[in-house]
């Protein structure tokens, strides 16, 4: 109701969601712009990193239902950590392969007293993840790219695909490949 309310009054629609009430509440989310859902991982194993048993499932299920239903743009996000920062090709080549965007977001060390160290937190801005990241890039998927955050320093981003004034406007920590007409990367 929400969703209908805003949309007939003009109001672009978004939600963040876990996917978990997609399949469920589709079609009363037909009217809705974008959605940004969670997923961490490309397979089951997602199950394992959110501690709950078909979680990968019911969210694909989800993407599925609302593509079926209406025209939400939709987009993954997921969140990098010690858990899944291997899969980060795979995770685009998922959302390629869905039809739908995907944000990553950096789990960064910060100033919190030794709750974290390098082995349950590790830092991102190393060349290896900057080259998982790019090997996207190299299957010349058709894709926008925007980039902000220390993590994604050493991530390039080929000219033409964003503007200069928009490399930093996006959150911090933050890189998002979403599907484009037109923009074939080299």
């Amino acid at each position: 109701k929400i969703t209908d309310c805003a949309k007939n009054k003009g109001f672009i629609t978004v939600m963040n969601t876990n996917g978990s009430l997609l399949e469920k509440k589709g079609k009363s989310l037909k009217n809705l712009d974008f959605a940004f859902v969670s997923l961490d991982y490309y397979n089951d194993y997602d199950d394992v990193i959110r501690g709950l048993p078909g979680t990968f499932s019911e969210v694909i299920r989800g993407i599925y239902e609302l593509k079926r239903i209406g025209k939400t743009k939709v987009s993954l996000v997921t969140t990098i950590s010690a858990m899944n920062w291997n899969a980060m090709r795979p995770m685009a080549q998922l959302a390629s392969d869905l039809g739908v965007g995907i944000s990553f977001n950096s789990v960064e060390q910060s100033m919190d007293f030794g709750q974290t160290n390098s082995e349950t937190t590790p830092n991102f801005d190393v060349g290896l993840d900057s080259a998982k990241l790019s090997d996207p890039m190299q299957n010349r998927r058709k894709l926008a790219i925007s980039a902000s955050g220390d993590a994604f320093a050493g991530i390039p981003i080929p000219t033409g695909c964003i503007s200069q004034a928009a490399l930093g406007a996006g959150r911090a920590g933050t890189l998002s490949l979403q599907p484009t007409r037109g923009i074939l990367l080299h």
